[in-house]
Parts: structure tokens; C-alpha cells; sequence
């Protein structure tokens, strides 16, 4: 026979004072042995420093309450539990069903909403009950104040449709697969011209009463339309196109007066509307923007000033 433990032994030294009638002045006795024990005890502590008696303290209190977060747990799990269609345990103790629980707490996403949806999601797939009615009428997205209405949706969409801001692949297979209410729907691939933040830009000069944000411009974009990075290497990248670019880009870099290229480039240096002439260097008008861009760039090392003549078409194509 195994020998009993400290608890065994003082819970049968217990029943046996209450058997012979002598429990209560054992409570008696024991209370007045611990509180001499405490006394002695805040004797010792209080002639200890101000930060070791602050430390204590918080010691103390971090005691108390994993003792009464203890004590709580125990009496849950002696309660009865609601639901007793299975009468097997699942789970052997509460600590591994609060790992369980940990673990799938951690899978899910940090937004409130999003935590939200996927878990009523779940218990609706696990246990046969519909949430999403009721949850879609309570909480529904358009019900927000700075909710997107569905015209500047459609507004948008059409927007990245046009010929001017996204090109249509010309290959026969250049399809993008998008699921849509349960089906697969083929559509041509599109990749924009520019950069969509220059995209978005254009948007909001055309149409500036609409009230939408730059990144849920970027998320209203259709899946079928590509970023100008995603250009395949068939699109033409010739001398005549790419090194224009590029061109641009170093001018720029030594002489502010020369823009950036981007999609407003073109309007300054030819007429608006362009022309053929216009692209083939045969107009004779001064073009849309300044006739004479003149910009001087003084060096302070030798106080000389150089003179940058952009004429619109003349300092790029020679």
C-alpha cells in the first residue's frame, strides 16, 4: 500500500477530531497559530526596502488570483455541461481543450469582423444552422456611413474597361478564369498602361465628386486586368519605344524642367488633340503645352549658367 500524502493525512486527522468532538477547538487553536504566523511574517517584510515590499506585494497578488482563477476552474467542471448527447469526453482535461481552443484561435484572422464571419461560418457548416441571414440584414456593409455606392462601383469597373487606360491581350489563350456566383467565366486579359496609381489619379480629375479611396480604387479593380508589370515579352519594346522612355527619364534626372514621363507626358511636348503630324514629327505648331521651355542651371563651382531649350519635339527625336 502506497503511504498517504501531507493532504491525505490532515483530511483524516480532520475526521477524526470531528468524530471525537474536538474540530472546533482545533480551528480555534490553528487560527490563533496563523495569525501569529502572518504577524510575524509583516514584522519581517516591513523592515525590508520599499522596493522589495512593492515586489512582494505584487507577488502576492499574482497568488491570489491564479488561486481564484484555480478554484473557478474547478467549479466549472464539477458543474454538469449543458449539452449531453455524447457520453464520452472529447477531451481528457480542460488544459488540453483550452489549447485546442488556443490553437484555433490563433488561425483566425486578426480583424473583429473578419473573426466573426469565419466563425459563424463554421459553427453554420459544422452543426446545419444558418447565421448568414440573420448576420448579413444586422450587419450589413452598406449600411456603413462611408460605405462606396454601387454607381461609383460600376463607374470604376468601366473605367479600368476603357481602351485608353488598359490594352487587351491580343493571344487567343491570353484569358483570365474567374469564378463568379459558382461558375468559371473565361475573360480576355487587359493590362493598363500605366501605373495605377497614375490610373487612379486620372479617375479623380474626370470624375471628382466621386468619394472613393486610393486603396479601395485598387481593390474595385477586375481581376482580368492586369498590372502594367505583368506585360508579357511580346509586347513591343523596340528602340523606338522603350529607349524614348528611358530617355525621358535621364533628362529629367539632370534638368527639372524636363518632366517625368508618365501618362501626361505626351501633352507637353505635341499638339492636344495629337495628330499623325504630330507623331511623325511633321507638325509645325508649337504644340498644346509651353512653345519654349527654357530652365537655367547655374554651377557654383565655376559661376557659369548653361541654357536647356526643350522646343517640344526637337530635343528628343533627332
Amino acid at each position: 500500500m502506497a503511504p498517504l500524502t501531507a493532504a491525505e493525512r490532515q483530511r483524516k486527522r480532520r475526521e477524526k477530531l470531528k468524530k471525537d468532538g474536538q474540530y472546533e477547538e482545533y480551528k480555534k487553536k490553528h487560527s490563533l497559530l496563523m495569525k501569529k504566523h502572518r504577524q510575524v511574517k509583516a514584522d519581517k517584510v516591513s523592515k525590508l526596502p520599499v522596493a522589495v515590499q512593492k515586489e512582494l506585494k505584487e507577488l502576492e497578488k499574482k497568488k491570489v488570483r491564479e488561486r481564484v482563477a484555480k478554484c473557478r476552474r474547478n467549479k466549472s467542471v464539477k458543474q454538469p455541461a449543458e449539452n449531453k448527447s455524447s457520453p464520452c469526453k472529447i477531451y481528457k482535461s480542460t488544459s488540453a481543450l483550452g489549447k485546442a481552443v488556443a490553437r484555433a484561435r490563433r488561425a483566425l484572422p486578426n480583424s473583429p469582423r473578419h473573426k466573426e464571419i469565419v466563425v459563424r461560418k463554421l459553427f453554420s457548416s459544422e452543426c446545419n444552422i444558418d447565421l448568414t441571414t440573420s448576420f448579413n440584414s444586422s450587419k450589413s456593409t452598406s449600411n456603413h456611413a462611408n460605405a462606396i455606392n454601387s454607381d461609383t462601383k460600376i463607374k470604376i469597373e468601366e473605367f479600368y474597361e476603357r481602351d485608353d487606360i488598359s490594352r487587351m491581350a491580343p493571344g487567343r489563350k491570353d484569358v483570365v478564369t474567374i469564378w463568379e456566383r459558382g461558375a468559371k467565366i473565361k475573360q480576355q486579359a487587359r493590362h493598363l498602361i500605366c501605373t495605377i496609381n497614375e490610373i487612379y489619379i486620372m479617375f479623380k480629375i474626370e470624375n471628382p465628386s466621386a468619394v472613393v479611396g486610393k486603396s479601395k480604387f485598387f481593390e474595385l479593380r477586375p481581376k482580368h486586368i492586369l498590372l502594367s508589370s505583368k506585360l508579357p515579352h511580346n509586347v513591343c519594346l523596340c528602340i523606338y519605344h522603350e529607349n524614348f522612355i528611358n530617355a525621358v527619364n535621364v533628362l529629367h534626372q539632370h534638368n527639372d524642367a524636363v518632366p517625368n514621363y508618365s501618362y501626361a507626358f505626351p501633352e507637353e511636348i505635341i499638339c492636344v488633340p495629337a495628330s499623325r503630324n504630330c507623331w511623325m514629327n511633321e507638325c509645325q505648331d508649337s504644340g498644346a503645352g509651353v512653345t519654349d521651355k527654357n530652365a537655367k542651371k547655374t554651377d557654383s563651382d565655376n559661376a557659369s549658367a548653361e541654357n536647356y531649350n526643350v522646343n517640344n519635339r526637337d530635343l528628343f527625336i533627332d
